[in-house]
């Protein structure tokens, strides 16, 4: 009988359990350190690793089932349960204990979910399996291949994650990064530094969290709600930059005031502006773009990052040329154009609801934290 030259690690012990037997060759060589992907991609694990157990299980994070594969996660502190769902599938762990109970039957486990470094890990392959994905093992790059149908991106309880990837679909980068990376789920190849390093709307000892933080512990920032805010604030700035006295009318003023909260700036007030920009022969060309992977919370409540870019096309007077309380007369050149980024807040449109009810907040401004400057 033939005897290994070298012990069995946990990495071979894995390859051996998905059945891919390595060869003497390459038990020579040091292993490599365990990597997953899922659905073709690589999934980068920033802090909590998968490893190996003591019965030669791949244990990965929680959270990467939740973020990477779409499915909610609950987790019961008091009894020590972990919840697992997605779409019609349910997975109950309880830490500690070597059985778990998919869609209400209880099934025996050849080992543990654990509590590691205050994470609490569940076993790769049987989760995955139990979610409907196909696991598989590439000896050769230490890899464990997981692939299931459906995308997170179609998941409207999906967070944004580094585990997931962006959302939207968009391209991340690992190289050339902003001072404070460690801020966000992950830094886009397409967005400059600049605008991740730009300061945050805060206050003296006004309490901040940052996105990345955010997207892990409030349950609302899921792409549902995100989608939704964007695309109020979206609309608000499609209007706002937009203002034509040629064309500016009572739909104008509806369609403004069904994006902002309630309460403040009041109809009468949106109003009074529309008439002001047919009296001033006032037009504006511009358009806003909301980030949803920049949202962060101080006193002010839930902020987001936007891109933009403005010019003044005409006025008569420099007054109260943009619907923005903080517009300075003298800010901007007639006729050049502008871009930057802005920061805008979002207030609840009824008291006491958040999630669905977030809309553009009724005092936003343009000029309460940005960065716009003459296009050169």
């Amino acid at each position: 009988m033939k005897k290994w030259k070298y012990p069995l690690t946990g990495l071979t012990a894995t390859a051996l359990l998905l059945g891919v037997l390595p060869t003497s060759a390459s038990l020579a060589e040091p292993p490599q350190a365990l990597q997953v992907s899922l659905n073709n991609n690589l999934v980068n694990f920033p802090d909590a690793k998968p490893f190996v157990d003591e019965n030669d299980r791949t244990m990965v994070p929680v959270r990467f089932i939740s973020e990477g594969m779409g499915a909610k996660v609950t987790w019961f502190n008091s009894i020590g349960l972990v919840l697992i769902q997605m779409k019609d599938k349910e997975v109950k762990f309880l830490v500690g204990e070597d059985k778990a109970y998919v869609d209400g039957l209880e099934t025996q486990l050849d080992t543990k979910s654990v509590m590691k470094d205050d994470r609490t890990y569940v076993p790769l392959r049987f989760v995955s399996e139990a979610m409907g994905a196909t696991v598989g093992w590439d000896g050769d790059k230490s890899l464990v291949t997981i692939s299931y149908n459906g995308s997170v991106m179609d998941n409207p309880d999906a967070h944004p994650s580094n585990y997931s990837g962006d959302l939207w679909g968009r391209k991340t980068r690992t190289t050339n990064l902003p001072k404070n990376a460690a801020d966000f789920p992950y830094i886009l190849e397409d967005l400059p530094n600049e605008m991740y390093e730009m300061p945050y709307r805060t206050m003296k000892d006004d309490p901040l969290t940052v996105p990345k933080v955010l997207f892990e512990t409030e349950n609302e920032l899921n792409k549902k709600n995100i989608d939704l805010w964007a695309d109020r604030i979206r609309k608000h700035f499609e209007l706002v930059l937009n203002a034509n006295y040629n064309t500016i009318d009572s739909n104008w003023v509806d369609q403004l005031y069904a994006t902002i909260q309630p309460g403040g700036r009041y109809k009468p007030n949106l109003q009074k502006y529309a008439d002001w920009v047919k009296t001033n022969h006032i037009q504006i060309e511009g358009t806003l773009e909301p980030e949803p992977s920049i949202i962060y919370h101080t006193w002010y409540g839930y902020t987001m990052r936007t891109k933009l870019k403005l010019r003044l096309v005409g006025f008569d007077q420099d007054k109260n040329v943009i619907f923005d309380g903080m517009y300075q007369e003298g800010e901007f050149k007639k006729g050049v154009w502008y871009s930057g980024y802005a920061d805008i807040s979002l207030g609840t449109m009824t008291m006491g609801n958040w999630g669905p009810s977030l809309a553009v907040n009724n005092d936003v401004s343009l000029w309460d934290n940005s960065s716009i400057q003459e296009e050169k």
